[in-house]
């Protein structure tokens, strides 16, 4: 930390020891538990190397809306932020319709039909429902959780619940309990990639933990 925040250090090499800190803190979350130490040594750099590792920091610690400002800054100055990484920001922000529109608006032709508008319903449904949404409204917040459901955005899901938690708690509480249950499915297909599972169990047969994973989630989706 007392390097990082030394001004006779290069860009570079802030942008470099700043991935290995937050790296190290991943590694032991007792090094740094909040990320305010690494957040308050790099605060002084404006670099976009530094930037870019301060928005990722705040990624890391939950802090969407400071990653939302630090992605902001990049592109002020012409760089790119990732896409995915931004747009969550920008959703935690409620920003939702500049935030899908500058997704669209970025993606390739050949996702797109020959009228020009996306070939996915689901994609089409959440950009519609995206530009629609405001903090505040209730309805238009819980179209685009759907939405965002429906195209496997789960993140971006969590990521509006708060603003959907301000006008109605058990509507987010459902999007974020179906969220988890789409996190759960990727979870489980991680694990399983590359992995033949065991037959279907018959009648009275025993019952294998791959199998019983699938059931729980199948179950969790029939509860919704």
């Amino acid at each position: 930390m007392a390097v990082l925040d030394d001004e006779l250090l290069g860009e570079a090499e802030a942008g470099a020891l700043a991935l290995q800190a937050r790296q190290a803190r991943l590694e032991r979350r007792d090094l740094d538990p909040s990320g305010l130490q690494l957040e308050s040594a790099l605060r002084a750099r404006v670099d976009e190397a530094t930037l870019y590792q301060r928005a990722r920091l705040a990624h890391e610690c939950g802090r969407l809306v400071r990653a939302a400002a630090l992605w902001d800054q990049l592109a002020a100055r012409g760089s790119r932020p990732p896409t995915r990484a931004r747009r969550v920001a920008a959703f935690a922000a409620g920003r939702f319709q500049e935030a899908v529109e500058d997704w669209a608006a970025g993606l390739p032709s050949r996702v797109r039909d020959e009228d020009g508008g996306l070939k996915s319903l689901e994609l089409r449904a959440v950009l519609a429902a995206g530009k629609e949404a405001a903090p505040g409204q209730r309805a238009s917040l819980i179209a685009l959780g759907d939405a965002c459901l429906a195209a496997g955005w789960f993140v971006e899901a969590q990521a509006l619940s708060p603003h959907l938690a301000a006008v109605d708690t058990e509507a987010a509480l459902s999007l974020t309990r179906r969220a988890d249950v789409g996190f759960g499915l990727f979870e489980f297909f991680d694990r399983s990639l590359g992995k033949e599972l065991p037959p279907i169990p018959g009648p009275g047969g025993e019952q294998r933990a791959e199998w019983l994973g699938i059931e729980r989630f199948l179950a969790a989706l029939t509860e919704e």
